[in-house]
């Protein structure tokens, strides 16, 4: 015997790798897979087959029991010609669920004559009887039908009736095929109460229908608008069309025009506008471009609404600016000084100037918001020798209930009583400066809360005609929420108790503040005799760098402060901000006002399609209905017949006017689209007029001329790149009392046009048309 041992060679002849496992395997389930999948279909092969056989039974004994009725009694419940058979039927056979529909009708042979020229006037030949079967396997649905003609015997006859006709067609007048046409009547009997559908020429014919008023029809389709008959009610007395009828012995035709449904989107805006304003402009200008800019800041603050804009061009102002009105969340009313001249072409200082003669004339404000605003945006101005009006005065005097507000980039000198004057809740105040007043710099008024000063810089002299009485910021009253003071610079007093206030990363000369990164050091002003207040660095090319260089509580871009500087050099406060006041180096880009969203905008909308008129004679309108657009001022509307469609608001109730739409009214929607429709509002007010401009082929024209007058009244507007223009805050001007109005409408390339008698009630609008030279 011999024993093998590992040094020993083994060969083995039986067994299998891991690959031949696996693809023995795989071949396995590929054959199953094959054998189940055929056996799935002979499964489904044998239930179709067994559920059409079904079908063909139901269908067969329904054709057969009809066949054995007699002639006159071959009828549908509520159909033409009227029988005891069920027009629908659900019927369960074998474990599946059949809809066997039967439809029975009069059929007018051709050979004897058609309609009127019928030889012996007798319509109703014979009739066809369809019947129809369908069932669902699986989500498939089927369907089988079977048709008959059944003839009466010897020549037909029928006693009474005439014969329906009912034509379907499109919006462009073309046949619509397989149109649903529902036909009741309920004042004969029996009642008539059948559903067809029309034929490859859009047609479907009654013949024997029994001679009655009050056929009432409806024809639509999947997807379709529907048309019909109505009914003579109270609220449509005199209805077009009626319901129909059937005479004796004659034939009664109508179409109805059908086709497929559209959407529109619409979306409603807070009209905004962007004004302008230079020292030689124009107050009788409409303000909206900077060669049709006011003269007065003035003039601008009695126009604006929410979202609306100013630009300031350079130079100085003798006026006292009082907002007229408040912006609102989303939509701030903004005042900007366009120093860099992109928006005017006027380069340079914005100043409000209080020197008119250097006595009681001389203004006591640049901004007076006593009366409150809310939600501004003042950026960029400079105030300067404003006088002691004896009543606790400042030149940006923003007090009283004035909440939400930013004032950016102010400078205050030279005042004769205080710089600023902060009150309300939720403000902010931020990169200021203020230098040589005659009393305080900043003071804080009793009702000020949770509000920010941001970036400002107090130097310079401040009180210098009170002399000790003069504060730098001056505190007043108790306070019911925090006021935060941040990266500031204050060379002067604090008064009252600092306590009531947070203060972090401040500067204050005078001695400590309690609060996170505060200190006490010269902050070293480069030159306070010639008024330069940027910080000493020696990166710039001074001896020494103040203390307040980098030394603020975030990174300059934090707060907007990364493109403006407090070096001699102009470069720009990189990295950690520097506190203080950061002086204007670029230009301000111009961005005209945007269109914030007006949510939960309620309208009516019109078509122009009518179904009768009313006893005063005025039609009723197919389309009338109320919507109202979501929070994020959107709507859709879908299932809309094409028509021409108006939109209109009421203004007393929504507080708002439409002021532009850029589809001007009619809307004209066409079948099978999608339109979409942006409603600017501007604030209700009791009279106003939208105007449209438009050229002989219909199309809107942008930037006309034009101009709206009477006796006490001239203004002109340039329409839009919608082509139109919006006058608000209007008289009402009547023929009748003597009040109408003029329009005078130019353009280049198109005929002057003078429109007289021109009636404003409410909202009104006027369409005009130019003609071309």
């Amino acid at each position: 015997m011999k024993i093998k041992t590992s040094k020993d060679k083994v060969r083995f002849s039986n067994g299998a790798s891991l690959i031949d496992v696996i693809f023995g395997v795989s071949i396995m389930l590929i054959i199953f897979i094959g054998i189940f999948g055929i056996f799935k279909l002979s499964i489904e092969l044998v239930s179709s087959s067994k559920s059409k056989t079904g079908a063909l039974a139901l269908a067969n004994e329904q054709m057969e029991f009809i066949r054995s009725l007699s002639y006159n009694a071959v009828g549908v419940v509520g159909g033409i010609p009227a029988g005891n058979i069920e027009q629908e039927e659900i019927i369960i056979l074998n474990k599946t669920i059949y809809t066997r529909r039967t439809f029975i009708q009069y059929i007018d042979d051709l050979k004897d004559g058609l309609e009127e020229e019928d030889e012996n006037l007798i319509t109703a030949d014979y009739k066809l009887v369809k019947v129809e079967i369908k069932w669902t396997i699986g989500d498939t649905e089927r369907k089988f039908s079977l048709i008959s003609n059944i003839v009466p015997k010897g020549i037909e006859t029928f006693e009474g009736g005439g014969t329906l006709i009912i034509n379907s067609i499109d919006a462009y007048g073309m046949p619509i095929a397989g149109a649903q046409v529902n036909i009741k009547n309920n004042t004969i009997f029996p009642t008539i109460d059948l559903t067809a559908f029309t034929n490859n020429f859009g047609k479907i014919m009654f013949p024997g229908s029994p001679a009655a008023a009050d056929y009432e029809i409806i024809v639509t389709k999947d997807g379709y608008s529907t048309a019909k008959t109505y009914d003579a009610d109270v609220n449509n007395p005199n209805p077009d069309p009626g319901h129909l009828t059937v005479a004796e012995k004659e034939t009664t035709r109508s179409t109805f025009a059908i086709d497929l449904l559209s959407g529109m989107d619409i979306n409603t805006y807070r009209k905004t506008f962007t004004y302008f304003v230079k020292t030689n402009g124009n107050d009788s200008n409409d303000g909206l471009a900077p060669d049709f800019a006011f003269a007065t800041i003035g003039k601008a603050a009695s126009v604006m609404n929410p979202g609306d804009k100013v630009y300031v061009g350079a130079g100085t102002y003798n006026e006292s600016v009082v907002p007229a009105n408040s912006g609102v969340s989303g939509a701030m009313i903004s005042y900007i000084a366009d120093t860099g001249g992109n928006a005017t072409g006027d380069s340079g200082a914005v100043i409000f100037d209080g020197f008119v003669d250097g006595g009681s004339g001389d203004l006591c404000y640049a901004f007076d918001l006593s009366s409150g605003a809310d939600y501004l945006l003042i950026d960029g101005f400079e105030a300067m020798r404003h006088r002691d009006c004896g009543t606790d005065n400042a030149a940006f005097y923003f007090i009283g209930d004035s909440n939400n507000n930013i004032y950016r980039n102010l400078t205050a000198h030279d005042i004769r009583r205080d710089g600023f004057h902060l009150e309300g809740t939720n403000n902010l105040l931020e990169n200021c400066l203020i230098y040589n007043t005659g009393d305080d710099g900043l003071t804080l008024r009793a009702n000020l809360s949770d509000s920010i000063i941001r970036n400002c810089s107090f130097a310079g002299d401040i009180g210098i005609d009170t002399g000790s009485e003069g504060y730098a910021i001056e505190l007043r009253g108790t306070y019911s929420g925090a006021n935060l003071f941040i990266n500031n610079i204050i060379d002067g007093n604090i008064s009252n108790d600092k306590s009531l206030y947070l203060w972090e990363y401040n500067d204050w000369t005078q001695g400590e503040l309690f609060g996170i990164g505060n200190f006490n050091s010269d902050p070293l002003f480069v030159s306070t005799s010639t008024n330069n207040y940027r910080l000493q660095q020696i990166a710039s090319g001074q001896s020494s760098t103040s203390s307040a260089v980098d030394s603020g509580s975030d990174i300059a871009s934090a707060f907007n402060l990364d493109i403006q500087t407090t070096r001699t050099d102009g470069a720009f406060d990189g990295g950690q901000i520097d506190i203080g006041y950061h002086y204007i180096t670029t230009n301000p880009l111009f961005t005209a006002a945007l269109y914030p969203i007006l949510g939960n905008i309620s309208f009516d909308m019109k078509g122009s399609k009518t179904i009768g008129l009313n006893n005063g004679g005025n039609p009723i309108y197919k389309y009338l209905q109320s919507h109202q657009t979501n929070s994020a001022g959107e709507l859709w509307l879908n299932n809309l017949e094409w028509d021409n469609y108006f939109i209109s608001i009421n203004g007393v109730n929504t507080g708002y006017d439409i002021a532009e739409l850029c589809l001007p009214h009619p809307i004209s929607i066409t079948p099978n689209t999608s339109t979409t429709s942006d409603l600017f509002l501007a604030p209700n007010t009791d009279n106003s007029l939208l105007v449209d401009v438009i050229d002989d082929n219909g199309a809107l024209l942008s930037g006309a001329s034009v101009r709206l007058y009477r006796v006490d009244y001239n203004m002109t507007h340039r329409t839009s790149n919608c082509g139109q223009t919006f006058f608000s805050g209007l008289s009402k001007g009547e023929i009748s009392e003597g009040s109408a109005y003029s329009i005078d409408i130019s353009l280049f390339g198109f005929q002057n046009y003078t429109l007289n008698a021109v009636e404003i009630k409410d909202a009104s609008k006027i369409t005009i048309m130019l003609n071309s030279l």
